[in-house]
């Protein structure tokens, strides 16, 4: 009776066990990135056969910043997703990136050259300690012969001079060897300095009657990438298109290297608050004045008696929990736009940066110089882009490059809201200008109790291209601060004139090779007995 209840004790048992499953662990495959300006979105492929019963299947070898609410697993397949969690593995640690082994056996054959030619050397030492031990020739009963003293002599030189030439050739291998050696281990240390020791898991616990095959996709957010927008703006020359070239200067350090993956790069920002703000009521107190003994007066803000209830849409602290769509929320008043490279793409974990070409456009411009003679000779290339809104341009930083030449860089602020977007394009050294002073135009006088100084200068420009252009040359004259001090201004070649701000300003329209003159004066009255510092 007793071994019959063990047998059906047996049988529940191992019959529970065959209802409850196993655990299984599954290597999944990255296929698909969307890289947001901070995190990315992963996509992961797994394909497996699941057994019948209550199974717990853990994706392993994940990146450890999963944010936990991004996850979502789905399946094909004859079974059902009863629950999915995640957690952090500590005894198992991220497989090696492909750098990261190759230094690793680098490491090693220097390692094995450095001992091999330390060994070498230490049998060089004693076989020079051994010569130097058995000098003394022949015995105290019988002299030594000529000959014989001679021979060993010459035996002793030549094996010396072997064994220190040898010995100073290898001292210089081991000498070579340990500077790579050390330049190989300060690089690993980087980078198995960004690496973790832990992994990340997610435990998907599946529920199937009879076994499958199924298919699993696996989805989240990681913080441990991004990208960054960068321009190139090339022009050929001031008749042509502005050729706009958007870049993604993307990294990624999940400590898996992503192969062969789909890219997306996107302008969203998964961790932003999605809920729209909301004005709470504003109550408004008269400030305490309270005496403190030793300190003097001091303010003390009444505190409200009136409760304030809060939405819980207001407070992050206290949200509900939130799902994948709430990560895809687009701010007001801003555009999300993806980018999808057409092609798999390889990018290293832990490595520099990479940078990946995303959107060439050929925009309509205005070309026009600028130039303040006064405080620079150089004419500086601004370029107008009318209609700029419909590129959808993203603030960064631009590369220019005019005429073949990199002239430095700029930065593009789509932020600003007039119609016309201007982009400095650095200097051109193909348009001439100088400022001389006109020294029969320039001259002090006096009369009564007055002086009198007259300022004048000459402003020529020259283009040297081989197409016309439109070159604004800006200037100034003094504005008065007292009623002391009279500005005149008696000439200026037909310029704007802003009264207040003292700047005068023409637009000319220079042929190739033309060259343009324009004249500017002014004139300062001032008590005689004062001093004023003019140009």
């Amino acid at each position: 009776m007793k071994q019959k209840a063990i047998t059906v004790l047996y049988l529940l048992l191992t019959l529970g066990l065959a209802v409850q499953g196993q655990s299984l662990q599954v290597r999944s495959e990255m296929k698909e990135a969307t890289v947001f300006f901070q995190g990315a979105q992963l996509t992961r492929e797994a394909q497996l056969r699941v057994p019948a019963g209550i199974n717990e299947l853990v994706f392993s070898h994940l990146p450890l910043d999963i944010d936990a609410s991004s996850i979502q697993v789905k399946a094909s397949g004859m079974l059902t997703i009863l629950s999915v969690s995640h957690r952090t593995n500590f005894l198992e640690s991220p497989e090696q990136s492909r750098e990261i082994r190759m230094l690793e056996d680098s490491l090693k054959l220097y390692k094995t050259q450095i001992d091999l030619n330390r060994s070498l050397m230490k049998v060089y030492e004693e076989e020079e300690a051994l010569l130097a031990a058995n000098r003394s020739l022949g015995g105290s009963e019988r002299g030594v012969q000529v000959a014989e003293l001679r021979a060993a002599a010459d035996f002793l030189r030549q094996r010396l001079q072997e064994i220190k030439t040898n010995s100073l050739k290898v001292k210089q291998e081991v000498e070579k060897d340990e500077e790579r050696h050390t330049r190989i281990s300060q690089q690993l240390n980087r980078l198995r300095g960004r690496a973790s020791s832990r992994m990340g898991e997610v435990v998907v616990q599946v529920s199937a009657n009879s076994a499958v095959n199924a298919a699993f996709i696996l989805t989240y957010n990681t913080f441990s990438a991004g990208w960054n927008p960068v321009y190139d703006i090339r022009v050929a020359d001031i008749d042509r298109d502005l050729e706009l070239l958007l870049k993604a200067n993307a990294y990624q350090n999940t400590g898996e290297d992503w192969n062969n993956v789909r890219l997306t790069f996107s302008t969203g920002d998964p961790r932003q608050w999605g809920q729209k703000p909301q004005l709470s009521q504003w109550f408004l107190r008269f400030d305490e004045e309270i005496a403190i003994r030793g300190y003097g007066t001091q303010r003390k803000i009444m505190e409200l008696n009136e409760t304030v209830v809060f939405d819980a849409e207001m407070v992050p602290g206290i949200a509900t929990a939130q799902s994948v769509a709430d990560f895809v929320q687009v701010q007001e008043g801003r555009v999300t736009r993806e980018f999808v490279v057409n092609t798999p793409y390889n990018l290293p974990s832990g490595g520099d940066r990479r940078v990946v070409e995303l959107e060439n456009n050929s925009l309509p411009a205005l070309y026009e110089y600028f130039v303040v003679p006064k405080l620079n000779p150089d004419a500086f290339l601004v370029a107008r882009l009318p209609d700029w809104q419909q590129y959808a341009l993203l603030p960064g930083e631009a590369n220019m490059f005019f005429e073949g030449t990199f002239l430095g860089k700029t930065f593009i602020d789509p932020g600003i809201t007039t119609d016309t977007l201007e982009l400095s394009l650095g200097r051109d050294r193909n348009i001439v200008v100088k400022r001389e002073r006109m020294k029969d135009q320039s001259r002090r006088s006096f009369l009564g109790n007055r002086t009198t100084e007259t300022v004048g200068w000459e402003i020529s420009a020259r283009n040297n291209k081989r197409v016309a252009i439109i070159l604004n040359i800006q200037d100034q004259v003094p504005v008065s601060t007292q009623q002391d001090i009279e500005v005149s201004l008696e000439e200026m070649s037909g310029a704007q004139y802003d009264r207040e701000r003292g700047f005068v300003t023409w637009r000319l329209e220079l042929a190739p090779a033309q060259t343009q003159q324009r004249s500017l004066r002014y004139s300062v009255r001032y008590p005689r007995n004062k001093k004023i510092t003019l140009e």
